[in-house]
């Protein structure tokens, strides 16, 4: 029996948990709270438990607090991590049982889920028909429309006569920040050859639409032949005589003079 004011107390450091901006998806780094028997009695631990609208989202980690006991003025910790599973703020608590007045204590945890949206202008590029020996080239914009980073870290080559010659996002990995963008610059160059053309390149990333594909099309046209009119027999025995006479007449002039 315990006596007069002598009773366990409950001290929480931190009050509360924010984990700030963790990817969805991905697991953020532990954090530890502290507990403290305040008291000048043994304070008892039941089992620490996570309750909340995403408590699904959070994981209690290493504990050396559930169904301890400790004596006046001793600690003990546990850690928490998050693993959002969609974007937006996530929150939840701490649950902690014990034998002091208090009881149940709870720290308040908090996080931000976020994402990267990759969105291509231009998921088709037609470069048209060009003359034989003719190129050309075309830039697709990568933007992130999404809450975090955006992280390419492949694009594939395209099959020939199609290359990729440039641009911003080439450099992978590359990181482009919310709101941001990056680019891809793509050259059709097929020489002689003539025929119709397409191929594709692949943008990975950690977007959930991963990989994002870019289709490519072009056609180098066939020469068209300049006909050019012959002469029968019957049309060179024409010129003839007609060059025979202004020949004459030529020389008569020649004479006259």
């Amino acid at each position: 029996m315990q006596g007069s004011g002598v009773a366990p107390g409950v001290g929480i450091s931190p009050a509360s948990l924010a984990f700030g901006n963790v990817p969805v998806g991905q697991t953020s780094a532990a954090q530890t709270v502290t507990l403290e028997n305040t008291g000048s009695a043994n304070l008892t631990f039941g089992a620490l438990a996570l309750s909340g609208a995403n408590a699904a989202e959070f994981a209690l980690g290493a504990d050396t607090c559930s169904g301890q006991t400790l004596a006046p003025a001793a600690t003990c910790t546990a850690d928490v991590t998050l693993t959002p599973a969609a974007p937006g703020a996530r929150s939840a608590q701490l649950d902690i049982p014990s034998n002091a007045a208090s009881s149940p204590d709870a720290v308040p945890l908090s996080g931000n889920g976020v994402q990267a949206i990759l969105s291509l202008d231009a998921s088709t590029i037609n470069f048209g028909t060009l003359p034989a020996g003719g190129s050309a080239s075309a830039t697709v914009t990568v933007t992130n429309n999404g809450s975090g980073d955006l992280t390419i870290t492949s694009i594939t080559a395209p099959a020939t006569p199609f290359a990729i010659t440039g641009g911003t996002c080439t450099g992978v990995p590359v990181t482009v920040v919310p709101a941001a963008s990056c680019t891809i610059t793509v050259s059709f160059a097929p020489g002689g050859v003539v025929g119709v053309f397409n191929a594709s390149f692949d943008i990975q990333s950690n977007a959930p639409s991963s990989p994002d594909t870019v289709s490519l099309s072009g056609a180098v046209a066939i020469p068209i032949p300049v006909a050019v009119p012959g002469l029968n027999a019957w049309g060179l025995g024409v010129l003839s005589l007609l060059l025979g006479w202004f020949g004459w007449r030529r020389r008569e002039a020649l004479r006259a003079g």
